[in-house]
C-alpha cells in the first residue's frame, strides 16, 4: 500500500537531518549501532544502521564513536526507502572460543554497510562448522525480529530477500544457509575454510547466486585458487597476502598471526559493500571490477563520506599490501591488482 511506502518518511528532524538524497554505496551517510540482548524469539545481535549523525566524524573512528555521545541516534528515514538487510556471521575465534562478544568485532564491515544504506545484522551464534536445520530456523527468527519486532523496524525493508556474509566458520555456515534459503540474494565468504570439505565441486555446484570469496593467499585451509573453475554463477574472488584474522583490529585477535598489510579490514569492508551494491540493492551502478563508482558529492555528502571507499587508492602508498580481484560474470572475466606500487600483473594461472 502507498501508505506503507510513505511510512518510511521522517517524522522528526533528527530522523532526516541534512540528508536530502537516497543513500547508497556511492552516496553514504552516517552509521550507528545497537546491541540487542537475546530473547525467546531471537538471538543476541548487534545491528548497524544508517543514521543522520550530527557532528559527524570520519568512519575510521568506527561506530564506537557513538558511545561517548549518549544513546544511539534514530535510524535515518528517507521517503519511499526502506533499508535492505545484510546478515554477517562470525566464526569460531579459536584463540577466544568462549567469548560472548565475537559478533561485535567486525565493526568496520558493519559501519561501512550501514553508511552504504544497509541494515547490517551480526547475530551471536556458536561459530561452529557443524550445521543443522536449526540454524535456518534461528536465522529466520532473527530476521523476523529485525523486520517487525525491533524498535527501528519501520525503516527496514520488508522484502524476504537479504544478503548473507560470514568469516571463517561463519562463511561455511553462510554457504550452508544459502543452499537452503532461496531468499538469500548474494553471498560474501571471507576466509572460509572450505578446504576442509573433500569434494568442493559438489559443495559449490548447486549455488548459482552471486558470490564473493576472499582469502589469504597460500593458507591451506582457505586458499581456493585451484577451485575457481568450480564456481557457478556470477563470482568474484579476492586473494591477499596475509593471515586469517587480518579483517579485524589487532586488539580483537589475541595472539593470532597477522599479515603485513594493516588495511585488509578496511579493504574487505569496502569490497563487501561494493559487492552488495553490485548484486543486491543499489541505485548507483558498480563496475564489475568492484572499483568505487566515480560520482560527484556535495559538500554535505562529502562530510558524511569521510574515508568511505577510499582504501583501494590509499594502499598504493602502503607497504606489504597486495591483492588480486578476479571476476567471472555472464561470460565476462577479468582481473586487476590492488595494492602497493609498483602494480603487479595478474597471473595467467588461477
Amino acid at each position: 500500500p502507498v501508505r506503507d511506502l510513505f511510512a518510511s518518511c521522517p517524522r522528526t528532524p533528527d530522523e532526516q537531518s541534512d540528508v536530502t538524497w537516497i543513500p547508497d554505496v556511492a552516496h553514504p551517510v552516517g552509521s550507528a549501532f545497537v546491541d540487542v540482548p537475546a530473547a525467546d524469539d531471537h538471538r543476541a545481535m548487534r545491528i548497524y544502521y544508517p543514521a543522520a549523525v550530527a557532528g559527524r566524524l570520519p568512519v575510521a573512528t568506527g561506530a564506537a564513536r557513538f558511545v561517548a555521545d549518549g544513546p544511539p541516534p534514530p535510524i535515518l528515514r528517507v521517503c519511499l526507502t526502506r533499508w535492505p538487510i545484510v546478515v554477517f556471521l562470525h566464526g569460531g575465534f579459536g584463540f577466544d572460543p568462549g567469548s560472548t562478544t565475537r559478533h561485535q568485532r567486525f565493526r568496520r564491515i558493519g559501519a561501512t554497510l550501514a553508511k552504504s544504506g544497509y541494515v547490517a545484522v551480526f547475530p551471536s551464534h556458536a561459530g561452529s562448522n557443524a550445521f543443522s536445520n536449526a540454524d535456518v530456523d534461528a536465522l529466520r527468527r532473527d530476521l523476523a525480529f529485525v523486520r517487525t519486532g525491533w524498535d527501528r523496524s519501520h525503516a527496514v525493508s520488508q522484502s524476504a530477500n537479504f544478503m548473507l556474509a560470514g568469516h571463517s566458520n561463519g562463511a561455511l555456515q553462510s554457504f550452508h544457509l544459502a543452499r537452503r534459503m532461496p531468499e538469500v540474494a548474494a553471498l560474501a565468504a571471507l576466509s572460509g575454510e572450505f578446504n576442509y570439505y573433500p569434494d568442493l565441486t559438489a559443495f559449490y555446484s548447486d549455488l548459482r547466486i552471486p558470490k564473493l570469496f576472499m582469502w589469504a593467499r597460500g593458507l591451506r585451509a582457505e586458499d581456493l585458487a585451484r577451485f575457481r573453475g568450480a564456481f557457478k554463477g556470477p563470482t568474484w574472488t579476492v586473494d591477499f597476502e596475509g593471515q586469517h584474522f587480518d579483517y579485524l583490529n589487532t586488539a580483537d585477535t589475541g595472539n593470532a598471526l597477522r599479515g603485513p598489510c594493516t588495511h585488509i579490514g578496511a579493504l574487505a569492508a569496502d569490497l563487501t559493500a561494493l559487492f552488495a551494491a553490485a548484486n543486491f540493492v543499489s541505485r548507483t551502478p558498480v563496475p564489475l571490477d568492484l572499483s568505487p563508482p566515480q560520482v560527484s558529492l556535495s559538500t554535505v555528502q562529502s562530510s558524511y563520506a569521510g574515508d568511505h571507499l577510499q582504501h583501494q587508492a590509499q594502499v598504493r602508498t602502503s607497504t606489504g599490501c597486495g591483492m588480486f580481484i578476479r571476476w567471472s560474470v555472464e561470460g565476462e572475466t577479468g582481473c586487476r591488482y590492488v595494492g602497493s606500487f609498483p602494480p603487479a600483473p595478474c597471473p595467467t594461472a588461477p
